[in-house]
């Protein structure tokens, strides 16, 4: 390899390792995967809407919410996309009050990541001395998770580890 080839290459591998350290667009929307639809059928205002501020248009449930970020899910994926990157929310109709008010209990806490994946559910248990999260989802998967590679923390809607 030529020295400016190397250099080109060491640059990236800074720039990369720098985004990753410091959690950059970590709440930027990671696309949820994208799946036929089975159920044509089906009515199309299923999810709520959600309109982000660069005009994308992404349907998913609002599971949870804080004063950082929301937590949507869709066909078991779960992401985080921040309130500052979203315009507006039209909840569908097809889910009440009642069933909002529980997915929000079974998501109480939230462990978002530096790269950006969101863990949702109750937090179980921290163990100080190796700085381990235990934390149970809404479909009953205990999830393990360790401060080093954990941007925020959140128990209730309140910020309980990390920075926004």
């Amino acid at each position: 390899m030529e020295s400016r080839q190397v250099g080109c290459l060491l640059i990236i591998v800074v720039v990369t390792l720098l985004l990753q350290v410091r959690g950059l667009g970590a709440q930027e929307l990671r696309r949820f995967t994208d799946v036929p639809n089975v159920c044509p059928a089906c009515e199309a205002d299923r999810y709520d809407r959600i309109r982000l501020k660069n005009g994308n248009e992404v349907r998913a449930w609002v599971v949870a919410d804080n004063s950082i970020f929301y937590v949507l899910e869709r066909l078991g994926e779960v992401r985080a996309v921040a309130r500052k990157l979203v315009d507006t929310i039209e909840l569908s109709r097809l889910r009440g009050e009642s069933e909002r008010a529980e997915l929000r209990k079974e998501h109480r806490d939230q462990i978002l990541f530096k790269e950006g994946h969101i863990l949702s559910g109750k937090i179980q248990e921290l163990r100080k001395d190796t700085g381990m999260y235990k934390l149970r989802s809404a479909a009953g998967i205990e999830h393990l998770a360790y401060q080093s590679v954990i941007w925020m923390v959140l128990e209730d809607g309140k910020l309980t580890f990390g920075a926004p």
